[in-house]
């Protein structure tokens, strides 16, 4: 993948991630899994554990996109760097 397509990525990562919608998704997400978790018969052991899991899995999602958010990021900044050192250099 070549810098500029991580760019590209983490900005629509960034705009995913901003959007009211997703965090909507994410937060309700959660709090019904919690939820389901904190109110279950510690006895349902399986059943807390497919909650733990799921809670995982979400966090799982969410630390995906930061990477790629972040990524991006740093993949800016490489790009940054070489304008700046081509623009003192006189290269294009």
């Amino acid at each position: 993948m070549t810098k500029e397509q991580e760019v590209s990525r983490g900005a629509r990562a960034k705009q995913l991630t901003d959007d009211p919608l997703f965090k909507e998704a994410i937060t309700t997400i959660r709090e019904n899994l919690t939820r389901k978790w904190t109110e279950s018969d510690p006895k349902d052991k399986d059943g807390r554990e497919e909650v733990y899991r799921y809670l995982k899995v979400l966090s799982e999602v969410e630390r995906f996109f930061l990477t790629v958010i972040q990524s991006g990021q740093i993949a800016q900044e490489e790009l940054s760097r070489v304008q700046k050192l081509k623009a003192r250099f006189g290269r294009k």
